[in-house]
C-alpha cells in the first residue's frame, strides 16, 4: 500500500530568499552625506560592501573617510577608525580599516591633495580628495 502526502502542509519550506533588510539612513552621518552628495558611491557601497554601509550609518562609531570621488571602488582602504582633522601642519601615518597605509602630510594623503578638508559629521569626518 502506498500513501501520498502533501508535505507542504506540515513543513515550512523556503521558496524564495528573504527580502533585503531596510536600513533607515540616520541624518548627519557619513552615510547620509554620501547619499546626499555622492549617490553613485552610496549605491556602490550599499550593493557591494554591506558591512561598511551599516557602519557608516552608526552615530556612535567614529570614522574618518578620505573620499576620492573618482576612485571609490575599495572604499574600506580609505576609512580610518576614529576622527582625524587635518591642517597645513599635519604629519602622520595611519592604517585604514582595509590595512592600507595612509601617509598624511599637510593637506594631502598618499600624495593626493585634499580639496575639501574636515567635513564634520556626527559619526566622523570626511576629507574630499
Amino acid at each position: 500500500m502506498v500513501s501520498i502526502h502533501n508535505t507542504h502542509e506540515f513543513h515550512q519550506y523556503i521558496t524564495s530568499l528573504p527580502p533585503n533588510e531596510t536600513i533607515t539612513i540616520i541624518p548627519n552621518t557619513i552615510l547620509s552625506y554620501l547619499q546626499t552628495n555622492y549617490s553613485n558611491i552610496f549605491e556602490d557601497i550599499k550593493n557591494n560592501q554591506p558591512l561598511v554601509f551599516k557602519h557608516l550609518n552608526i552615530p556612535t562609531m567614529n570614522y574618518t573617510l578620505f573620499l576620492d570621488p573618482n576612485n571609490f571602488f575599495n572604499i574600506i582602504n580609505n576609512i580610518y577608525p576614529g576622527k582625524l582633522m587635518v591642517d597645513g601642519n599635519s604629519q602622520m601615518m595611519v592604517v585604514s580599516r582595509g590595512g592600507t597605509m595612509l601617509d598624511i602630510k599637510g593637506e594631502s594623503v598618499n600624495g593626493n591633495n585634499i580639496t575639501i578638508p574636515n567635513i564634520e559629521l556626527e559619526n566622523g569626518i570626511i576629507h574630499i580628495l
